[in-house]
């Protein structure tokens, strides 16, 4: 269930794929590596999630990454989120 305060884990996981893409100013394979896939997947993900290239361009200043960056990052590479189950 979805809560308006709360962002569902499909929003999540892209708005980690624009991040990503921001904090390597657009390299996509660094973006990749950084989210623990492959490019082709990265490339896959853009698609299915339909983030356009306005989204993640770089910004002026270089985009400092903060400790809730961090953290969904490390729950991305291990497969869950806090309080719920691994699959």
């Amino acid at each position: 269930m979805n809560s308006p305060e709360f962002p569902s884990w499909t929003l999540v996981k892209r708005q980690l794929i624009v991040e990503a893409l921001r904090f390597t100013e657009g390299n996509f394979k660094k973006a990749a590596e950084l989210l623990d896939m492959g490019r082709t997947t990265l490339y896959r993900k853009i698609q299915e999630f339909e983030i356009k290239p306005e989204e993640w361009r770089p910004l002026k200043t270089p985009l400092e990454v903060g400790r809730w960056t961090d953290l969904l990052l490390r729950t991305w590479r291990h497969g869950t989120a806090p309080g719920r189950e691994a699959p």
